[in-house]
């Protein structure tokens, strides 16, 4: 937020003025005749930041904005943190160019890496051969993006079911507004489905079902947050924004509950998420 803000008090309606980025914002109250002071008065100040880069940190429609052709966004760990994978929910032109760094508690970088573009969701795998040491802080810069912006970036390590093997599907999806005779486009994503089955040999066990409990719980009690889904590590363009796409998920066991272990058969519906 840029340069000096000068605010009266007023009685009735609002004083708002808009700034660039950078700078900061100073209040100053200047004196009226009578009454527009009185013993008690309390006042209180509204600042707001439509586009500011915390809002990078959570995927709930709002995004950070810049000027020029691009910008950096840099997230401080409290410890030395893993990383295996990265991902980018922006709405940035063909040619972005986003670089991904790894920085020490001292700004050192330890690694860097560059992400391809692909349209509204970017992803980047960190593992493997590819895998980076552990980092205190994590920078993006985006270049060649004017006008762009970042909806979202996570990075971390992604949960994964130790019994890798599942039923996927993946939907294609177009959202439309319609009318008696004509249909407009108003929306892009992509959703599916991710199922574990004892007849196909690809149950999920007792700690992969407490694991992916304790991710859909999150997940729903933070207003159906939408998360990223992978189907396959070395595909990472086939990567998916979604919600979860039902408020009751069944499971059965291949003892019917009545033995120790568990060899259970679950459906995750995975909701496509406009883009």
């Amino acid at each position: 937020m840029a340069a000096r803000q000068r605010c009266v008090e007023r009685r009735s309606g609002h004083h708002r003025r808009s700034h660039p980025p950078g700078g900061r914002v100073e209040p100053h109250l200047q004196a009226r005749p009578a009454p527009a002071f009185a013993a008690g008065d309390a006042w209180a100040f509204d600042v707001k930041q439509p586009h500011a880069p915390k809002l990078a940190r959570s995927p709930d429609r709002g995004a950070w904005r810049w000027t020029g052709e691009g910008a950096d966004w840099t997230a401080d760990f409290a410890a030395d943190t893993a990383i295996a994978a990265v991902a980018i929910w922006h709405d940035c032109p063909p040619g972005a160019a986003f670089t991904v760094s790894g920085l020490s508690d001292v700004g050192a970088v330890l690694w860097m890496r560059s992400a391809t573009y692909r349209r509204g969701l970017v992803v980047l795998v960190l593992e493997g051969q590819a895998a980076v040491a552990d980092c205190r802080r994590v920078r993006l810069s985006v270049a060649a993006a004017p006008e762009g912006s970042l909806r979202w970036l996570w990075c971390g390590v992604p949960w994964s079911p130790v019994w890798p093997l599942a039923s996927v599907t993946l939907r294609e999806s177009w959202f439309m507004q319609r009318g008696p005779q004509t249909a407009r486009m108003i929306g892009r994503g992509a959703g599916g489905e991710i199922a574990w089955s004892v007849e196909g040999d690809n149950w999920l066990n007792s700690q992969d079902w407490t694991d992916l409990l304790a991710l859909l719980e999150y997940l729903k009690s933070q207003h159906d947050e939408p998360f990223i889904f992978v189907p396959n590590f070395e595909a990472p363009d086939e990567a998916r924004l979604t919600r979860v796409g039902a408020d009751e998920i069944d499971l059965s066991d291949a003892d019917d509950f009545q033995c120790d272990r568990r060899l259970l058969s679950v459906r995750i519906p995975l909701a496509a998420v406009p883009q």
